[in-house]
């Protein structure tokens, strides 16, 4: 990645700041619960690295149990995300001036 986590997060705050959507209350839930997400995902991929995708346990090799975890907030950051977009372009439909702002403004969303 470019920038780190906390970086991205930051900047995604500036331009929610310059847009005016941050003073809305279900983009800043939504984006938290999003951080949540992606910072669970980040620690769960980390274990996974360092145990392996194939698991000892009583004798016999399975499958990394976190890997389903991982595969179930990952599906759930997308939909969080898709929700997120939703609600920005939503705050852009709402104020025509707000609209104008928001779409010469770059959100550099990386991940």
């Amino acid at each position: 990645m470019e920038q780190n986590l906390d970086q991205q997060v930051k900047q995604i705050l500036e331009n929610a700041q310059k847009s005016g959507v941050s003073s809305n209350f279900f983009f800043m839930t939504t984006f938290n619960r999003y951080v949540t997400q992606i910072n669970s995902l980040n620690t769960i991929g980390k274990r996974i690295k360092d145990t392996g995708i194939i698991v000892t346990d009583s004798g016999q090799e399975k499958a990394n149990p976190l890997i389903k975890d991982y595969n179930s907030i990952s599906e759930s950051a997308n939909s969080t995300c898709s929700t997120l977009l939703k609600i920005i372009k939503q705050f852009d439909v709402v104020d025509d001036t707000q609209k104008a702002k928001t779409s010469k403004m770059k959100w550099n969303i990386r991940i």
